[in-house]
């Protein structure tokens, strides 16, 4: 059972990222069918997924179903490497959507995790909003070490999409500065979603 908290505030007709919680192998399924619920099972295809290079794709078979499946975009773990940017930079340029985890791994205890830098890189390189989002009940369901899911409602909350500029060629010191602000806003965001759905609002 799914159920979608202001869906308008997934973007229309552009690319965009959008930044959410991870504590579950569910979390993923639960943005995809959240777009499809939204804006229509076309604009759910569309969606690209980053994954972990060293868990996803440590075996050809799986990376390569992975990747079919759910548009599954291989990345570094703990930041973002420079093949690794081209590419997702690529894919937005190409009016695309992007879904990253930013905190880097599933959060073991369902509490969200500080968000890596890599995410400002990638939205200031870009120039596409950051769409914030908060999934309720996927760690529950199916937390780090569980095989299977058992029956648990799964919430997903929408906050406002998170304007970023594109860089401006400032020096390289104020610009990893800057990509941290962003991170630390967009993980704030995604808190206060989290906030909410406590609250029952």
């Amino acid at each position: 059972q799914l159920r979608l908290h202001n869906p308008e505030h997934f973007p229309r007709s552009q690319s965009y990222i959008i930044a959410a919680n991870h504590s579950s192998h569910l979390d993923a399924a639960a943005v995809i069918a959240s777009l499809g619920v939204a804006l229509g099972p076309e604009e759910a295809t569309r969606l690209h997924v980053l994954g972990a290079r060293d868990y996803f794709f440590d075996h050809i078979f799986k990376g390569w179903a992975l990747s079919a499946l759910l548009n599954l975009v291989p990345v570094e773990r703990e930041e973002a490497s420079l093949a690794s940017l081209r590419l997702v930079t690529a894919i937005l340029a190409e009016g695309e959507p992007v879904l990253i985890f930013p905190e880097g791994t599933r959060s073991r205890t369902g509490r969200i995790q500080d968000f890596k830098p890599g995410i400002g890189l990638i939205a200031a390189e870009s120039g596409a909003p950051i769409v914030p989002i908060y999934i309720q009940g996927a760690y529950r369901a199916m937390p780090p070490g569980a095989t299977f899911p058992r029956p648990t409602p799964i919430e997903v909350f929408l906050g406002p999409a998170i304007k970023v500029e594109a860089d401006d060629g400032a020096a390289r010191g104020s610009q990893d500065e800057r990509y941290r602000q962003v991170a630390a806003q967009a993980h704030q965001a995604v808190v206060e979603l989290g906030k909410l759905s406590r609250d029952g609002k």
